[in-house]
């Protein structure tokens, strides 16, 4: 199986385990993010190794990105290829996935028991270790001028192999609205 073709899967199943979804925001308090209207995406279309990574999963992400940013009032401005963004958008938007390894621990048995004096009491518990993907879904937001991250939104959830399309289009669709909630800046609770 080529990287490519394994990194695609990867992706594909990003964010589509069963497990809830987790979000979390940061950004720079000194940048003034309400003033932002227009952005354009960064071109990452080719990654070190050469390939192109504009497979299924990226666009869906894209997709969803554009759709929720439109609807909270932003401009995408499309850029001829190695045009400079600076002065011409407010901020540049890039998409990453990772993928990482978990363990969880699940007690399997609790048990114990006692005697008489002299003899010793005595519990145990049997546990075991799984191994679980654990998929996450970063949105950064970077400043045209400095190329500095302002502002990042990430998604995770536990992975799973086995879904459909459609189950896909749907997690991601849900990763990117709870990410871009908090985009400008996250509701104070």
């Amino acid at each position: 199986m080529t990287l490519f073709r394994l990194l695609s899967i990867l992706l594909f199943t990003i964010l589509s385990g069963c497990a809830s979804q987790n979000v979390d925001w940061d950004y720079d308090p000194a940048h003034t993010l309400s003033s932002l209207k227009t952005y354009t995406w960064l071109n990452t279309s080719q990654n070190k190794l050469g390939y192109d990574s504009e497979g299924l999963t990226r666009q869906r992400i894209r997709t969803a990105v554009d759709r929720e940013l439109a609807a909270k009032g932003f401009q995408r401005i499309k850029l001829d290829a190695g045009e400079s963004p600076a002065g011409k958008v407010d901020f540049l938007i890039n998409d990453r996935t990772e993928v990482k390894v978990r363990q969880q621990q699940e007690v399997t048995k609790l048990y114990g028991g006692y005697g008489y004096y002299p003899w010793i009491t005595g519990f145990g518990v049997e546990a075991t270790t799984r191994q679980y993907e654990q998929g996450t879904l970063i949105i950064d937001v970077v400043d045209p001028q400095t190329r500095t991250l302002i502002w990042t939104g990430h998604s995770w959830s536990k992975l799973s192999r086995k879904t459909t399309p459609e189950k896909r289009i749907a997690k991601i669709n849900q990763a990117i609205t709870l990410i871009l909630s908090g985009f400008p800046l996250p509701q104070q609770h």
